[in-house]
């Protein structure tokens, strides 16, 4: 059993709710950052990036500590994020602090898209109109008598 950070024991329950909530396709993690190198303490969907409980820090985790980027912020939202396998992920993090406002951990949601991605193409797919160049010479124009055309 890995050893938890008696602060982040609470959001335990939220990894689990924030997982149900957002589906399969929603990786949730908590990392507790005392131990970098083992950092994950708990992580639901973990399909999406390949992780699992004991898996080290990212390299945006480390430049966060680094900067200090939790520091004038409560968390960072939409920014980019790639899976293990090259899937193009929407991640976003929120900063867990300690009564004297330490950093001691984060809570991470990372989306995959792939799926969205895919139906987007196939929909810009059906919608796209041959020869599609602006000209309106070329426009049907449907109505419910000759005299409106």
């Amino acid at each position: 059993m890995v050893q938890i950070n008696p602060i982040l024991q609470k959001y335990l329950p939220i990894v689990d709710f924030l997982a149900e909530v957002l589906g399969d396709d929603a990786e949730i993690v908590l990392h507790d950052i005392s131990a970098i190198n083992s950092s994950v303490v708990a992580i639901r969907n973990s399909h999406v990036s390949g992780r699992m409980v004991g898996a080290p820090a990212t390299n945006l985790a480390l430049k966060i500590m680094k900067d200090n980027t939790y520091r004038n912020k409560n968390y960072i939202v939409n920014y980019r994020g790639v899976s293990g396998n090259g899937r193009m992920l929407r991640s976003s993090t929120y900063f867990i602090r300690d009564e004297h406002q330490k950093l001691v951990g984060m809570l991470c949601i990372n989306i995959d898209f792939d799926r969205l991605i895919q139906l987007k193409n196939y929909l810009d797919g059906i919608i796209r109109f041959s020869g599609e160049t602006g000209d309106e010479k070329n426009v049907e124009r449907f109505s419910s008598s000759v005299e409106e055309i």
